[in-house]
């Protein structure tokens, strides 16, 4: 991606059909193009969400001229496939604008491509969390990118925007043990009750007590962990696999849990075992975990002031 003028090659598989795709800058040629694309998607696919009022002033706004003109102020770039434009976005400063497929080529990957092309120019300019006003037609798949949802303007001209955004720093992890405080703000935001009543420094007591610990970070932010508590040999329990709120559903969870069973497959620990949080059990079953049978449960007693 560093010579943007040559343009990406990409490949986009459709059913059993996989083609060549290229990514390049817009050029003045493909205005007419772009604007039938644009054009063909506010009337057959956003129209489904808006009135035909705003739908029309849209259509008359997306003009071959109109797209010249943000195009001299925007990093455009076009999809190509063979000699046909089949996709377009484009992008200034720290948002992403006009993200539009030909309606052939949809679900194939092209708006996805395109996405993921301006992210890499966004972030190679110094932007670290990119924008973009999504309509109520596609926040599903921007939500699927890792978008999310912060703020919803309406207005008479264009009726519901909704204002999405993505941190684009890339998710590291260590082998780091947080600090009580970084511990406590974790927890917090999982809204886990009757833990942080310990204080932080009997919280990072326990945290140096694991055999092992994995945490997540964006740039030097701390956004998950998770750990284990084992003997190193036989027996090993994961707790406190915690993800900050707004870093969940992108994939920090996994990256963590990967760690800490390959940690336990490298040193033999035959039983590998976990409490799964409400409605997470789905989650642990992706990674081959199962609920234990009726004839022999998980149980756990929690210590009372009133039980001995």
């Amino acid at each position: 991606m560093d010579n943007m003028d040559r343009g990406e090659r990409i490949r986009i598989a459709g059913g059993e059909k996989v083609s060549s795709v290229a990514i390049r800058d817009f050029g003045p040629q493909d205005s007419e193009a772009v604007s039938v694309l644009i054009r063909e998607n506010l009337l057959k696919v956003n129209s489904r969400d808006y009135p035909e009022q705003i739908i029309q002033r849209m259509v008359n706004l997306f003009s071959p001229e109109y797209i010249k003109l943000i195009s001299a102020a925007r990093k455009m770039v076009v999809a190509i496939e063979g000699e046909k434009v089949i996709g377009t976005a484009s992008l200034d400063g720290d948002t992403l604008y006009t993200v539009f497929v030909d309606m052939d080529h949809h679900g194939r990957g092209v708006g996805r491509s395109l996405i993921r092309y301006l992210e890499q120019v966004a972030w190679n300019s110094g932007v670290c969390i990119l924008k973009v006003p999504s309509s109520l037609t596609a926040e599903h798949f921007y939500g699927e990118l890792g978008y999310r949802r912060v703020q919803v303007i309406e207005s008479e001209e264009f009726g519901t925007d909704i204002i999405m955004s993505k941190d684009l720093r890339p998710v590291t992890y260590r082998e780091y043990t947080p600090t009580g405080k970084e511990f406590i703000r974790l927890i917090e935001s999982a809204g886990w009750q009757g833990i942080t009543e310990k204080g932080s420094k009997q919280l990072e007591t326990a945290l140096c007590g694991s055999w092992f610990i994995i945490s997540a970070f964006k740039g030097d932010q701390l956004v998950g962990m998770g750990r284990v508590i084992s003997d190193g040999v036989f027996q090993a329990f994961i707790c406190d696999l915690i993800i900050l709120p707004d870093d969940q559903g992108k994939g920090i969870g996994s990256g963590i849990l990967r760690r800490l069973l390959k940690k336990c497959k490298e040193r033999d620990i035959l039983m590998v075992q976990l409490f799964a949080a409400a409605h997470k059990a789905d989650f642990y079953k992706k990674f081959g975990f199962k609920e234990r049978p009726l004839e022999a449960p998980g149980m756990r007693w929690v210590s009372r002031s009133s039980d001995v």
